[in-house]
Protein backbone atom coordinates (compact mmCIF):
# COMPACT_ATOMS: atom_id res chain seq x y z
CA UNK A 1 0.00 0.00 0.00
CA UNK A 2 1.14 3.73 -0.89
CA UNK A 3 1.76 5.69 1.74
CA UNK A 4 -0.04 8.91 1.30
CA UNK A 5 3.08 11.56 1.60
CA UNK A 6 4.30 9.05 -1.22
CA UNK A 7 1.15 10.44 -3.41
CA UNK A 8 1.19 14.05 -2.09
CA UNK A 9 0.28 17.12 -5.20
CA UNK A 10 -0.76 14.19 -7.55
CA UNK A 11 -3.62 15.72 -9.95
CA UNK A 12 -4.93 12.78 -12.85
CA UNK A 13 -7.15 14.32 -15.20
CA UNK A 14 -9.49 11.51 -16.96
CA UNK A 15 -11.08 12.19 -20.19
CA UNK A 16 -14.07 9.37 -21.14
CA UNK A 17 -15.80 9.63 -23.86
CA UNK A 18 -19.33 9.84 -22.40
CA UNK A 19 -20.47 11.16 -18.91
CA UNK A 20 -21.59 9.66 -15.99
CA UNK A 21 -24.64 7.34 -17.91
CA UNK A 22 -22.35 5.49 -20.10
CA UNK A 23 -20.71 1.87 -18.43
CA UNK A 24 -17.43 2.76 -19.26
CA UNK A 25 -17.46 5.57 -17.59
CA UNK A 26 -18.76 4.49 -14.71
CA UNK A 27 -17.08 1.41 -14.37
CA UNK A 28 -13.65 2.09 -15.67
CA UNK A 29 -13.82 5.86 -14.57
CA UNK A 30 -15.79 7.01 -11.79
CA UNK A 31 -15.63 4.21 -10.02
CA UNK A 32 -12.16 4.42 -8.80
CA UNK A 33 -12.46 7.66 -8.00
CA UNK A 34 -13.46 7.47 -3.99
CA UNK A 35 -10.13 5.02 -3.88
CA UNK A 36 -8.07 7.18 -5.69
CA UNK A 37 -8.50 10.05 -3.33
CA UNK A 38 -8.25 8.32 -0.38
CA UNK A 39 -4.48 8.24 -1.27
CA UNK A 40 -4.10 11.50 -2.04
CA UNK A 41 -4.80 11.79 -5.45
CA UNK A 42 -7.09 14.49 -7.18
CA UNK A 43 -8.91 13.57 -10.03
CA UNK A 44 -10.84 15.16 -12.23
CA UNK A 45 -13.40 13.67 -14.79
CA UNK A 46 -14.21 15.45 -18.31
CA UNK A 47 -16.58 13.73 -20.82
CA UNK A 48 -16.43 14.63 -23.77
CA UNK A 49 -20.40 14.07 -24.87
CA UNK A 50 -22.57 15.00 -21.74
CA UNK A 51 -26.00 13.54 -20.16
CA UNK A 52 -27.98 15.60 -22.48
CA UNK A 53 -26.37 13.65 -25.63
CA UNK A 54 -26.41 10.22 -24.04
CA UNK A 55 -30.33 10.09 -23.49
CA UNK A 56 -31.26 11.66 -26.37
CA UNK A 57 -29.49 9.15 -28.50
CA UNK A 58 -30.26 6.26 -26.55
CA UNK A 59 -33.75 6.84 -26.38
CA UNK A 60 -34.55 7.96 -29.69
CA UNK A 61 -31.11 7.27 -31.59
CA UNK A 62 -30.58 10.70 -32.86
CA UNK A 63 -27.42 12.61 -32.53
CA UNK A 64 -27.11 15.62 -30.97
CA UNK A 65 -24.39 17.62 -33.30
CA UNK A 66 -24.18 20.79 -31.03
CA UNK A 67 -23.50 18.79 -28.36
CA UNK A 68 -20.53 17.27 -30.10
CA UNK A 69 -19.24 20.47 -31.48
CA UNK A 70 -19.49 21.91 -27.47
CA UNK A 71 -17.52 18.76 -26.31
CA UNK A 72 -14.98 19.13 -29.21
CA UNK A 73 -14.80 22.81 -27.85
CA UNK A 74 -14.93 21.55 -24.71
CA UNK A 75 -11.90 19.10 -24.96
CA UNK A 76 -9.68 21.11 -26.98
CA UNK A 77 -10.06 23.91 -23.99
CA UNK A 78 -9.40 20.88 -21.73
CA UNK A 79 -6.44 19.79 -23.09
CA UNK A 80 -4.42 22.85 -23.51
CA UNK A 81 -4.81 23.86 -19.87
CA UNK A 82 -3.67 19.85 -19.01
CA UNK A 83 -0.18 20.78 -17.87
CA UNK A 84 -1.60 21.49 -14.20
CA UNK A 85 -1.99 17.82 -14.37
CA UNK A 86 0.55 14.95 -13.57
CA UNK A 87 -1.12 12.75 -15.91
CA UNK A 88 -3.59 12.57 -18.13
CA UNK A 89 -5.90 9.71 -18.58
CA UNK A 90 -7.61 9.56 -22.52
CA UNK A 91 -10.62 6.73 -22.68
CA UNK A 92 -10.59 5.98 -26.24
CA UNK A 93 -8.91 9.03 -27.90
CA UNK A 94 -9.67 12.50 -27.57
CA UNK A 95 -11.48 13.29 -30.04
CA UNK A 96 -13.47 10.54 -31.82
CA UNK A 97 -13.37 11.16 -36.03
CA UNK A 98 -10.59 13.78 -35.87
CA UNK A 99 -6.99 13.99 -36.39
CA UNK A 100 -4.59 13.25 -33.04
CA UNK A 101 -3.73 16.07 -32.79
CA UNK A 102 -4.41 16.49 -28.94
CA UNK A 103 -2.25 13.50 -28.06
CA UNK A 104 0.41 14.76 -30.05
CA UNK A 105 -0.17 18.13 -28.24
CA UNK A 106 0.19 16.17 -25.05
CA UNK A 107 3.41 14.26 -26.44
CA UNK A 108 4.67 17.52 -27.46
CA UNK A 109 4.61 19.40 -23.62
CA UNK A 110 5.94 16.19 -22.59
CA UNK A 111 2.36 15.95 -20.46
CA UNK A 112 2.07 11.96 -19.83
CA UNK A 113 -0.81 10.01 -20.86
CA UNK A 114 -2.43 7.10 -20.51
CA UNK A 115 -4.74 5.43 -23.19
CA UNK A 116 -7.03 3.29 -22.12
CA UNK A 117 -9.76 1.50 -24.52
CA UNK A 118 -12.12 -1.26 -24.29
CA UNK A 119 -13.49 -1.83 -27.69
CA UNK A 120 -11.61 -2.19 -30.82
CA UNK A 121 -11.53 0.82 -31.96
CA UNK A 122 -8.68 0.20 -34.38
CA UNK A 123 -11.14 -1.73 -36.03
CA UNK A 124 -13.98 0.77 -36.19
CA UNK A 125 -11.53 3.26 -38.43
CA UNK A 126 -9.71 0.24 -40.48
CA UNK A 127 -12.89 -1.51 -41.11
CA UNK A 128 -15.34 1.55 -41.59
CA UNK A 129 -17.61 1.22 -45.01
CA UNK A 130 -16.18 4.62 -45.96
CA UNK A 131 -13.08 4.56 -48.00
CA UNK A 132 -12.10 8.37 -47.12
CA UNK A 133 -12.29 7.30 -43.03
CA UNK A 134 -10.43 4.38 -43.54
CA UNK A 135 -7.62 5.92 -45.41
CA UNK A 136 -7.38 9.38 -43.40
CA UNK A 137 -7.41 7.46 -40.35
CA UNK A 138 -5.56 4.80 -41.21
CA UNK A 139 -2.63 5.74 -38.62
CA UNK A 140 -4.40 7.63 -36.18
CA UNK A 141 -4.76 4.67 -33.18
CA UNK A 142 -1.50 3.44 -33.73
CA UNK A 143 -0.11 6.93 -33.33
CA UNK A 144 -2.28 7.32 -30.22
CA UNK A 145 -1.24 4.05 -28.74
CA UNK A 146 2.64 4.37 -29.69
CA UNK A 147 2.46 8.03 -27.57
CA UNK A 148 0.99 7.00 -24.56
CA UNK A 149 3.19 6.35 -21.64
CA UNK A 150 0.96 3.37 -20.64
CA UNK A 151 -1.65 1.55 -22.14
CA UNK A 152 -4.60 -0.28 -20.63
CA UNK A 153 -6.39 -3.03 -22.33
CA UNK A 154 -9.43 -4.23 -21.51
CA UNK A 155 -8.94 -7.89 -22.54
CA UNK A 156 -6.64 -10.03 -23.73
CA UNK A 157 -7.22 -9.51 -28.02
CA UNK A 158 -6.60 -5.41 -27.49
CA UNK A 159 -3.62 -5.26 -25.63
CA UNK A 160 -1.98 -7.91 -28.78
CA UNK A 161 -2.65 -4.93 -30.74
CA UNK A 162 -1.14 -2.68 -28.19
CA UNK A 163 1.71 -5.06 -27.69
CA UNK A 164 3.00 -4.28 -31.03
CA UNK A 165 3.11 -0.58 -30.91
CA UNK A 166 3.91 -0.14 -27.41
CA UNK A 167 5.74 -1.70 -24.51
CA UNK A 168 4.19 -0.80 -21.38
CA UNK A 169 0.61 -2.69 -22.04
CA UNK A 170 -1.33 -3.82 -18.55
CA UNK A 171 -4.44 -5.85 -19.13
CA UNK A 172 -7.15 -4.66 -16.52
CA UNK A 173 -10.60 -5.79 -17.01
CA UNK A 174 -13.88 -4.04 -16.81
CA UNK A 175 -14.56 -5.03 -13.19
CA UNK A 176 -17.75 -4.30 -10.84
CA UNK A 177 -18.03 -3.57 -6.96
CA UNK A 178 -19.04 -6.71 -6.32
CA UNK A 179 -20.42 -5.39 -2.68
CA UNK A 180 -22.95 -3.61 -4.31
CA UNK A 181 -24.47 -6.85 -6.46
CA UNK A 182 -25.75 -9.33 -3.88
CA UNK A 183 -26.31 -13.41 -5.26
CA UNK A 184 -29.31 -14.33 -6.11
CA UNK A 185 -30.86 -16.83 -4.09
CA UNK A 186 -32.06 -19.86 -5.79
CA UNK A 187 -34.29 -22.39 -4.12
CA UNK A 188 -35.31 -25.99 -5.93
CA UNK A 189 -39.28 -25.14 -5.12
CA UNK A 190 -39.05 -22.04 -7.18
CA UNK A 191 -42.30 -21.25 -8.84
CA UNK A 192 -41.73 -18.32 -11.11
CA UNK A 193 -40.98 -18.35 -14.57
CA UNK A 194 -37.87 -19.25 -16.06
CA UNK A 195 -36.44 -16.16 -16.99
CA UNK A 196 -33.50 -15.89 -19.81
CA UNK A 197 -31.83 -11.99 -19.23
CA UNK A 198 -30.02 -9.52 -21.20
CA UNK A 199 -28.16 -6.16 -20.10
CA UNK A 200 -26.65 -3.84 -22.57
CA UNK A 201 -27.66 -0.75 -24.80
CA UNK A 202 -29.25 -0.06 -28.15
CA UNK A 203 -26.01 -0.63 -29.96
CA UNK A 204 -25.82 -3.67 -28.76
CA UNK A 205 -29.09 -4.84 -28.51
CA UNK A 206 -28.49 -6.24 -32.69
CA UNK A 207 -26.65 -9.35 -31.50
CA UNK A 208 -29.70 -10.60 -30.47
CA UNK A 209 -30.90 -11.07 -33.46
CA UNK A 210 -28.31 -13.34 -34.11
CA UNK A 211 -30.25 -15.85 -31.39
CA UNK A 212 -34.13 -14.54 -32.76
CA UNK A 213 -34.59 -18.40 -34.08
CA UNK A 214 -33.20 -19.77 -31.57
CA UNK A 215 -35.19 -18.00 -28.43
CA UNK A 216 -38.20 -18.38 -30.64
CA UNK A 217 -38.04 -22.46 -30.52
CA UNK A 218 -36.86 -22.20 -26.67
CA UNK A 219 -39.81 -20.00 -26.01
CA UNK A 220 -42.30 -22.34 -27.82
CA UNK A 221 -41.00 -25.78 -26.92
CA UNK A 222 -40.75 -24.25 -22.71
CA UNK A 223 -42.62 -21.40 -20.46
CA UNK A 224 -40.33 -19.30 -20.28
CA UNK A 225 -39.91 -14.99 -19.92
CA UNK A 226 -36.94 -13.50 -22.01
CA UNK A 227 -36.17 -9.36 -20.64
CA UNK A 228 -33.90 -7.03 -22.06
CA UNK A 229 -32.91 -4.07 -19.89
CA UNK A 230 -32.04 -1.26 -22.20
CA UNK A 231 -32.05 -2.90 -25.46
CA UNK A 232 -34.29 0.34 -26.79
CA UNK A 233 -37.63 -0.94 -28.69
CA UNK A 234 -36.10 -4.25 -30.78
CA UNK A 235 -38.64 -6.76 -32.70
CA UNK A 236 -37.56 -10.35 -33.50
CA UNK A 237 -40.57 -12.13 -35.13
CA UNK A 238 -42.72 -13.78 -33.03
CA UNK A 239 -41.35 -13.27 -29.70
CA UNK A 240 -42.55 -12.18 -27.01
CA UNK A 241 -39.99 -9.17 -24.98
CA UNK A 242 -40.03 -8.10 -21.71
CA UNK A 243 -38.03 -4.36 -22.64
CA UNK A 244 -36.92 -2.59 -19.33
CA UNK A 245 -35.53 1.02 -19.35
CA UNK A 246 -32.01 0.88 -17.85
CA UNK A 247 -31.77 2.57 -15.12
CA UNK A 248 -28.51 2.90 -12.71
CA UNK A 249 -30.46 2.65 -9.39
CA UNK A 250 -32.24 -0.75 -10.82
CA UNK A 251 -30.15 -2.27 -13.17
CA UNK A 252 -28.48 -4.86 -10.18
CA UNK A 253 -32.07 -5.32 -9.29
CA UNK A 254 -33.01 -6.09 -12.44
CA UNK A 255 -30.73 -9.14 -13.62
CA UNK A 256 -31.62 -10.61 -10.34
CA UNK A 257 -34.92 -10.90 -11.96
CA UNK A 258 -33.00 -13.32 -14.72
CA UNK A 259 -32.16 -17.10 -14.03
CA UNK A 260 -29.28 -16.73 -16.73
CA UNK A 261 -27.32 -14.36 -18.58
CA UNK A 262 -26.89 -14.32 -22.66
CA UNK A 263 -24.33 -13.01 -24.57
CA UNK A 264 -24.35 -13.36 -28.08
CA UNK A 265 -22.22 -11.85 -30.44
CA UNK A 266 -21.36 -12.41 -34.25
CA UNK A 267 -17.76 -13.92 -35.10
CA UNK A 268 -16.39 -10.30 -36.16
CA UNK A 269 -13.07 -8.77 -36.10
CA UNK A 270 -15.09 -5.85 -33.66
CA UNK A 271 -16.76 -8.48 -31.76
CA UNK A 272 -13.86 -9.96 -30.98
CA UNK A 273 -12.62 -6.99 -28.89
CA UNK A 274 -15.52 -6.88 -26.91
CA UNK A 275 -14.58 -7.01 -22.88
CA UNK A 276 -17.85 -9.03 -22.10
CA UNK A 277 -18.92 -6.81 -18.99
CA UNK A 278 -22.62 -8.32 -18.95
CA UNK A 279 -21.37 -11.22 -18.05
CA UNK A 280 -19.20 -10.34 -15.50
CA UNK A 281 -22.20 -8.75 -14.68
CA UNK A 282 -24.50 -11.21 -14.31
CA UNK A 283 -21.48 -13.48 -12.48
CA UNK A 284 -21.51 -11.04 -10.26
CA UNK A 285 -25.16 -11.54 -9.42
CA UNK A 286 -24.43 -15.06 -9.21
CA UNK A 287 -26.14 -16.16 -12.28
CA UNK A 288 -25.00 -18.84 -14.61
CA UNK A 289 -24.06 -17.01 -18.01
CA UNK A 290 -24.29 -18.46 -21.88
CA UNK A 291 -22.06 -16.60 -23.92
CA UNK A 292 -20.78 -16.89 -27.92
CA UNK A 293 -17.57 -18.51 -27.97
CA UNK A 294 -15.49 -15.29 -28.70
CA UNK A 295 -13.05 -13.01 -27.67
CA UNK A 296 -12.54 -12.25 -24.12
CA UNK A 297 -16.11 -14.78 -23.45
CA UNK A 298 -13.39 -17.35 -23.72
CA UNK A 299 -11.43 -16.27 -20.59
CA UNK A 300 -14.45 -15.20 -18.79
CA UNK A 301 -16.68 -17.84 -18.86
CA UNK A 302 -14.74 -21.48 -17.25
CA UNK A 303 -17.09 -24.04 -20.08
CA UNK A 304 -19.64 -26.20 -17.97
CA UNK A 305 -17.88 -24.62 -14.74
CA UNK A 306 -19.70 -20.78 -14.50
CA UNK A 307 -21.62 -20.75 -17.57
CA UNK A 308 -21.76 -22.29 -21.16
CA UNK A 309 -19.39 -21.13 -23.95
CA UNK A 310 -21.39 -22.04 -27.13
CA UNK A 311 -21.25 -21.91 -31.27
CA UNK A 312 -24.05 -23.73 -33.13
CA UNK A 313 -27.91 -23.17 -32.81
CA UNK A 314 -27.53 -26.81 -30.85
CA UNK A 315 -25.37 -25.77 -28.36
CA UNK A 316 -27.49 -22.37 -27.73
CA UNK A 317 -30.57 -24.72 -26.84
CA UNK A 318 -28.89 -27.40 -25.38
CA UNK A 319 -27.59 -24.99 -22.70
CA UNK A 320 -31.04 -23.36 -22.11
CA UNK A 321 -32.01 -25.98 -21.66
CA UNK A 322 -29.97 -27.73 -19.06
CA UNK A 323 -30.62 -24.52 -16.90
CA UNK A 324 -34.32 -24.71 -17.60
CA UNK A 325 -34.39 -28.62 -15.92
CA UNK A 326 -31.79 -27.71 -13.26
CA UNK A 327 -32.66 -25.15 -10.12
CA UNK A 328 -29.33 -26.87 -8.81
CA UNK A 329 -27.42 -26.40 -11.71
CA UNK A 330 -28.03 -22.48 -11.58
CA UNK A 331 -27.10 -22.25 -8.43
CA UNK A 332 -23.48 -24.22 -8.49
CA UNK A 333 -22.78 -22.11 -11.76
CA UNK A 334 -23.65 -19.28 -10.74
CA UNK A 335 -21.67 -19.38 -7.54
CA UNK A 336 -18.86 -20.63 -8.82
CA UNK A 337 -19.45 -17.34 -11.51
CA UNK A 338 -19.81 -14.91 -8.92
CA UNK A 339 -16.49 -16.58 -6.97
CA UNK A 340 -14.44 -16.26 -10.12
CA UNK A 341 -15.79 -12.25 -10.34
CA UNK A 342 -15.40 -11.67 -6.27
CA UNK A 343 -11.30 -12.84 -7.49
CA UNK A 344 -10.38 -11.74 -11.00
CA UNK A 345 -13.17 -8.96 -11.74
CA UNK A 346 -13.72 -7.04 -9.15
CA UNK A 347 -13.42 -3.56 -8.13
CA UNK A 348 -11.56 -4.88 -4.64
CA UNK A 349 -9.56 -6.96 -6.65
CA UNK A 350 -8.37 -4.52 -9.05
CA UNK A 351 -8.42 -0.94 -7.54
CA UNK A 352 -5.12 -1.21 -5.73
CA UNK A 353 -3.43 -2.40 -8.76
CA UNK A 354 -4.63 0.47 -11.51
CA UNK A 355 -3.37 3.09 -8.45
CA UNK A 356 0.30 1.39 -8.79
CA UNK A 357 -0.19 1.71 -12.34
CA UNK A 358 -1.18 5.39 -12.78
CA UNK A 359 1.23 6.49 -10.22
CA UNK A 360 3.90 4.58 -11.98
CA UNK A 361 3.14 6.31 -15.26
CA UNK A 362 3.41 9.97 -13.20
CA UNK A 363 7.13 8.78 -11.72
CA UNK A 364 8.35 7.24 -15.35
Amino acid sequence: MHKKSSLKARRILFLPKYAHNAASTRYRVIQYIPYLKSLNIDCAVVPLLSEAYLKVKFKTGKTLYFEILKGFLKRIWVVLWAAKYDLVVIYCEALPYFPAILEKYLKLRRIPYVFDFDDAIFHAYGQHKYWIVRWVFRKKIGVVVGGARQVVAGNRYLAQYAEALNSNVRIIPTVVDTNRYPEKKYTVSAKNKFTIGWIGSPSTAVYLKTIGKILQQFSRDHDVRIILVGSGPINIPNLTLEIRQWAENTEIRDIQDFDVGIMPLPDTLWARGKCGFKLIQYMACGLPVIASCIGANKEIIDNNKNGFLVESSEEWYNALAALYKDVNLRKSMGSAGRLKAIQQYSLQSVAHSLSLLLTGAIEK
